[in-house]
């Protein structure tokens, strides 16, 4: 039988009388966000960076529209190397972006959700999101877009519509 020390018994005495709630403190929601967020920008750049499956491109090779030079007031660049750019947009509400594309197939995380309309260069409408059921569970969660060809956002709703892509580049 092992021989424990006097303060190795008091740990153990100590953490079982403590219930989880005295351990686990309460987060504001902001600081959820900002942890999920986090996380998942460091998952999947790390799965997209160290999977051999990817082709390597130039990692400031631009293309037409790109959302970076057409529309700088709504995307930041929080990373970006020969593999993956990862793009913080913001668009506030009743703003409207500069015709803009995305070139690449990109994971999507939500941050924060408002209705939207997604305009081709012509005006035609190409996506209005108040026709989404659901609404509700797309903050907080991630999903997949294709590359998106040429286009404009208005920003229809009462909140910030705030997403993080992390684009996967090709040749």
């Amino acid at each position: 039988m092992p021989r424990w020390s006097i303060q190795q018994k008091n740990r153990v005495k100590k953490s079982s009388r403590q219930s989880d709630s005295d351990i686990a403190k309460p987060f504001h929601q902001e600081d959820k966000n900002e942890i999920k967020n986090r996380l998942v920008q460091f998952t999947l750049a790390l799965m997209l960076i160290t999977s051999p499956s990817f082709v390597l491109a130039e990692s400031n090779s631009k293309h037409s529209h790109d959302a970076l030079d057409s529309a700088p007031h709504h995307h930041k660049s929080l990373l970006e190397n020969a593999t993956v750019r990862v793009l913080e947009t913001k668009i506030a509400p009743g703003e409207r972006t500069p015709v803009h594309s995305h070139p690449w197939p990109a994971a999507l995380y939500v941050l924060s959700w408002s209705d939207f309309v997604r305009y081709d260069p012509d005006g035609k409408v190409m996506l209005d999101s108040r026709t989404i059921i659901n609404k509700k569970s797309m903050v907080g969660s991630a999903t997949w877009s294709d590359p998106v060809p040429p286009h404009s956002i208005h920003n229809v709703g009462k909140t910030m519509l705030h997403v993080i892509a992390v684009e996967i580049k090709r040749p």
